[in-house]
């Protein structure tokens, strides 16, 4: 309608003033016909413009209207999160390394707990387990390693809500820590030197392969000593022939830099590693045992 009355507006002023120009009114009744209808033509123009304008304003009014109504149903269509306290958000764990977390949710909350044990922050290491609920909604969990844990709360309709704790050793867990570390320690030694025993050069020089991971000890001299890129190579010959001189050489790859030089006597505790391989001076592939030990473990002894 608004379209029309513009049209037909333009027409009748566009229609006025042609006649103006190309026809010579008769008497002064047509010529004010001519302005009349001209007058009317630009009051039927203004009008629908004014219109437009309005209707424009409303529509627009309509539109934010609505927008804020929209807004407001999803504002109320939130649900509230389901409750989840812990009673402490950060723990130490007792001499044996042991503590219990404590909180409370509501009855029949879903409830999970995930936690990194690696310690690197990767997805896949990530563990997660499920979490009973009493039915007043309390629960405790005992957990042992030092890391975060994080706790995940679902229930049908509310929103899921979740609580990060984090947990450290003691100063008295620290200590308990090394010296399991240090036990553990000398019991794969121990079971090292009997290795030796039982697994003789022979054995290895044969095929190293079939030990790959036992835990072995050697007494020898260092007859080369490569460092490099944070890692030492040492050719240790191992088998007294007394008079000073030793025979049957084997590889051990240090994770690490030693003092170890050429020439000095070691003890060493490592791991087998099987056969290792590499390039003489002069070209040849030499193939000899190989085990792989820890810079502390590494003991200068002459």
């Amino acid at each position: 309608m608004l379209i029309i009355l513009g049209i037909l507006g333009f027409l009748m002023i566009v229609g006025s003033l042609l006649l103006l120009i190309f026809k010579k009114p008769e008497n002064n009744y047509k010529k004010s016909l001519f302005i009349s209808i001209g007058i009317l033509g630009i009051i039927f123009f203004f009008i629908s413009a004014t219109l437009r304008d309005t209707s424009s304003h409303e529509a627009t009014t309509t539109d934010t209207a609505a927008t804020q109504t929209e807004t407001e149903l999803e504002e109320e269509k939130q649900l509230p999160k389901v409750e989840l306290t812990i009673d402490k958000t950060e723990y130490e764990t007792d001499e044996n390394t042991d503590v219990t977390i404590t909180g409370k949710t509501e009855p029949g909350t879903q409830l999970t707990m995930s936690y990194d044990l690696i310690g690197l922050g990767n997805k896949e290491d990530m563990l997660t387990q499920d979490i009973p609920v009493n039915d007043d909604g309390t629960f405790s969990v005992d957990v042992y390693w030092e890391t975060n844990y994080i706790f995940y709360a679902s229930k049908e309709g509310k929103d899921d809500n979740e609580v990060t704790v984090s947990v450290k050793h003691s100063q008295a867990a620290k200590d308990y820590l090394k010296q399991q570390k240090e036990a553990e320690k000398q019991k794969l030694i121990k079971q090292g030197k009997e290795n030796a025993k039982n697994i003789s050069y022979k054995h290895l020089k044969k095929n190293a392969d079939p030990y790959t991971g036992e835990p072995y000890f050697i007494k020898g001299q260092v007859i080369q000593a490569l460092e490099e890129n944070e890692t030492t190579l040492l050719r240790v010959n191992i088998t007294n022939k007394g008079y000073g001189f030793y025979d049957d050489t084997m590889a051990v790859l240090v994770n690490g830099t030693t003092e170890a030089l050429e020439d000095d006597i070691v003890e060493v505790f490592g791991t087998i590693i099987g056969n290792f391989s590499y390039e003489s001076t002069i070209g040849a592939q030499i193939t000899i045992p190989g085990m792989s030990a820890e810079p502390n473990d590494v003991k200068i002894v002459k």
